[in-house]
């Protein structure tokens, strides 16, 4: 299996190590946290194709998948830059006074591909499919651990069938585990985030609506800072945004990164699938959706998860995304 929980990249040949040391040296060290998905392609083709170097960063990308322990790094200046879905653990940060803040936005769901955050499971166990969801009362679904965008957009779907999360058993499994406790039976269904991670399995499968027919064009994917790159020149912030934008328009065009065959490789999926994927879901200039910042905050706040409302304007810092389109 590919090591996709860190990915270092080295000069190599001798005739240009000297050159290649004093070119890092140069370079101002970044370290970016995210979790493993397919909506770090663009990340890892900005730095693949060499456009954080061009802006003077050396970029390290670590994989954190629990969302506490991505804002604790964050916060604790272990790392400068976090990509992260929407999610409870950032809400709570900045209530708890962290120098943490929101700077671009970066995915949404769009109409454009086909299956985003949607629910599937085996049409042996649904015979009737599930675009009816009243089918999933008192089934086990798979989501993730953490109190994140998942959660969210399963109760909205929930909801269209007049159901709550009460009236399931959600078990924290994701990733291929999640797609295998579902073919062993162990799980009824899933909320699956991307319908290109589906293996070949055998089994007939059904799915739910998409998620852009509850809320189109939800921005749910963030770029996040923190005091470290927020108290430093603020061009330093607005360089590595353009930096990464460059690379979104870049994986938009169609360029693919060499991260898609191995992330292809960890979820046992073929990578020609994978390649072909949606490449519409990206938001090209870093601008923010506050009404999709809004809605998650009003739900968070309602089910209870922070201890106070939260407006928008209170996570945000949006002085970095104005020229990150430059």
């Amino acid at each position: 299996m590919p090591d996709m929980n860190r990915r270092i990249f080295l000069c190599v040949g001798l005739a240009g190590l000297s050159a290649c040391s004093r070119r890092r040296n140069s370079l101002r060290k970044l370290r970016v946290a995210a979790p493993l998905g397919l909506s770090l392609s663009s990340l890892h083709l900005s730095l693949e194709a060499g456009f954080f170097k061009e802006a003077g960063f050396d970029v390290e990308i670590l994989t954190i998948t629990r969302s506490p322990e991505a804002l604790a790094a964050l916060a604790g200046n272990k790392v400068e830059v976090l990509f992260a879905p929407q999610n409870v653990a950032i809400l709570n940060a900045v209530i708890r006074g962290l120098p943490v803040r929101i700077v671009a936005g970066r995915e949404f769901i769009s109409a454009d591909c086909r299956r985003k955050a949607f629910l599937c499971g085996l049409r042996k166990n649904f015979p009737n499919g599930l675009l009816d969801l009243s089918v999933l009362k008192g089934k086990r679904v798979a989501a993730s651990s953490s109190i994140s965008f998942v959660h969210f957009a399963l109760e909205e779907h929930l909801k269209t069938a007049g159901l709550t999360l009460k009236d399931v058993t959600v078990l924290n499994l994701s990733g291929p585990e999640a797609i295998a406790a579902m073919l062993k039976g162990a799980v009824d269904a899933q909320l699956l985030f991307d319908e290109s991670l589906l293996p070949e399995t055998g089994e007939e499968l059904v799915f739910s609506r998409s998620f852009a027919e509850i809320h189109p064009n939800f921005q749910y994917g963030l770029i996040l800072y923190g005091q470290t790159l927020r108290e430093a020149d603020i061009r330093i912030g607005r360089r590595f945004l353009q930096a990464y934008f460059r690379g979104v328009r870049e994986f938009q065009r169609g360029r693919t990164p060499h991260f898609l065959k191995e992330f292809a490789a960890y979820y046992g999926v073929d990578s020609g699938k994978i390649e072909k994927l949606c490449r519409s879901h990206f938001t090209t200039d870093g601008s923010l959706d506050l009404g999709s910042l809004k809605v998650f905050c009003d739900w968070a706040f309602n089910r209870g998860y922070i201890p106070r409302p939260v407006e928008p304007s209170e996570l945000v810092d949006l002085r970095f995304n104005v020229k990150a389109n430059a």
